[in-house]
């Protein structure tokens, strides 16, 4: 393999220094995963791909905003992504797989173009490299093929294997990756060790409230999801709000844990918009009251389309956000920067 030139992440300003735990704080995380993340159920040849497509106007999108509004993001990548043609991707493949019965779920019997131009939506590394360019950008992981963690066929083993690939990759290019976001949210206790014993320093948990409970498929029951879609605009649950990490912690695996998942925007409801942006504004206030931590997430790929009015969304997000960086001294920190602050 020849090996481009590595890049450095976008460094902490004037604005992350001294983090100090009594402020509230506001963390947004994005699962960058394109069809990796998908590809057991949107095939090739579907309409549906066109959102992993658009995502790659998407990221230097949300990029620009970030600037523009002084935020700091934690993008946490597959690391399939990370490779610039297919000989590097197999080149990282752990050296453990998982066994999964079902063959749907296996990411390594995808079909791969020879590079990022040939495929789109399997490489990236343009890409990453941009986002990690970007000031106040931290590239976390997404583990190396968007493992499964609680599909049938996975194991502490190939799961441990599947995270050395993840660094191992990202230290190729010369960035060392020390957060995580288990892809879907599959997260359980029993994975702790092996998370900390790779390296990972701080992990997106699950929010407290009976809608997010992890599952092993995609799918949550009907109620559920009904429930979740109303929990946008209504307060069904509560705002899951984060603590900053004891200073007695130092050294441990620190959860900054999920309060709230960005949806993309829905042309049918495009009447609630204002509701929905008002329910996540109001979380940040109440983070930026308690002093505590406000976590945010999303998919880059959902503003794979209707781009500019899912922007429209995070620009109202933001500069809401802004408004209480002046009044209240609230700040916009990664995931890293959480767990740095116990240590």
């Amino acid at each position: 393999m020849s090996r481009s030139e590595p890049v450095r992440e976008g460094g902490s300003d004037s604005r992350s220094a001294g983090l100090e735990p009594a402020r509230g704080a506001f963390v947004i995380s994005l699962d960058f995963e394109l069809h990796w993340g998908e590809r057991d159920f949107i095939r090739p040849g579907s309409p549906r791909m066109g959102k992993f497509i658009g995502a790659r106007a998407a990221v230097p999108a949300m990029l620009e905003l970030f600037e523009e509004f002084g935020i700091a993001a934690t993008w946490a990548t597959v690391g399939l992504l990370m490779a610039e043609t297919r000989e590097e991707q197999i080149a990282f493949r752990p050296t453990v797989l998982p066994d999964y019965p079902d063959q749907k779920d296996n990411p390594y019997l995808e079909t791969v173009g020879e590079d990022e131009k040939a495929d789109p939506v399997h490489l990236a590394w343009s890409l990453v490299k941009r986002i990690a360019a970007t000031p106040r950008q931290e590239v976390a992981s997404h583990t190396f093929s968007h493992y499964h963690c609680l599909q049938a066929g996975s194991s502490a083993e190939s799961f441990a294997a599947d995270l050395a690939s993840a660094r191992a990759i990202a230290a190729y290019r010369g960035l060392d990756v020390t957060s995580l976001v288990l892809p879907r949210n599959q997260l359980s206790e029993s994975l702790y060790p092996v998370i900390q014993a790779s390296g990972f320093r701080a992990y997106r948990g699950n929010p407290s409230d009976f809608l997010n409970r992890p599952h092993d498929r995609i799918k949550a029951a009907a109620p559920v999801r009904a429930l979740r879609l109303l929990d946008i605009y209504l307060p069904i649950t509560a705002n899951t709000l984060g603590a900053w990490p004891d200073g007695n912690t130092a050294g441990e695996l620190v959860n900054v844990p999920a309060s709230r998942l960005l949806r993309r925007y829905t042309h049918s409801l495009r009447s609630l918009e204002p509701r929905r942006i008002r329910r996540i504004t109001q979380g940040l206030e109440q983070a930026a009251r308690q002093g505590r931590i406000y976590h945010l997430w999303w998919h880059p790929h959902t503003f794979g389309r209707d781009l500019d009015q899912n922007l429209k969304t995070l620009r109202a997000i933001l500069t809401g956000f802004d408004r209480l960086r002046s009044e209240l001294g609230m700040r916009s920190v990664t995931m890293r920067e959480v767990a740095a602050s116990a240590s």
